[in-house]
């Protein structure tokens, strides 16, 4: 597992995103040279988890393995970590949406849903899971919280792997 030379100097923090046991999520821009995988200008979501706990080496591990696939739509993109103080900090991509359950239980989307939107929701976690099984990963926390729903594209993305399994 290896560490960026990035820090917080090379962002500038916007909002906080979520909060929760994990950590906390802010939204951010990156400041620093253009690279491979960060742009200057670009907005990331930068994931704050503390170093010592088990589940940020598991989140970490998992992402790291399947970094090079970062193709995979309906998987969240992971760019680089780095650390900070006792916190390591995932450079992750910024989803401008909300989880399943928040869109779900939002009152306009319950005007507009349809099968055929749920069906195509579906397929796209299937289609993520699948990838995810196919490179030896379980994520073990399917549920509504941990599926971005990005809603421009309608693309939904899963998020959140601190209790897979490799």
């Amino acid at each position: 597992m290896s560490f960026s030379d990035l820090s917080y100097s090379d962002f500038i923090i916007i909002r906080e995103l979520a909060s929760g046991s994990f950590g906390t999520v802010h939204l951010a821009i990156y400041l620093g040279e253009d690279s491979s995988d960060l742009k200057p200008g670009g907005t990331y979501a930068l994931k704050e988890m503390n170093t010592n706990d088990t589940t940020t080496l598991i989140e970490l591990n998992v992402l790291e393995k399947i970094k090079d696939a970062n193709s995979q739509q309906n998987i969240l993109k992971y760019y680089c970590a780095f650390l900070s103080g006792q916190f390591t900090i995932l450079v992750l991509e910024y989803i401008l949406g909300d989880d399943l359950f928040k869109w779900l239980t939002s009152v306009e989307p319950y005007l507009i849903i349809s099968e055929l939107d749920i069906i195509k929701i579906l397929k796209q976690v299937v289609s993520g899971l699948v990838f995810l099984k196919q490179n030896g990963i379980i994520h073990r926390d399917i549920k509504l919280e941990n599926i971005m729903y990005e809603k421009n594209s309608g693309v939904v993305k899963i998020v959140d792997f601190g209790l897979s399994k490799l």
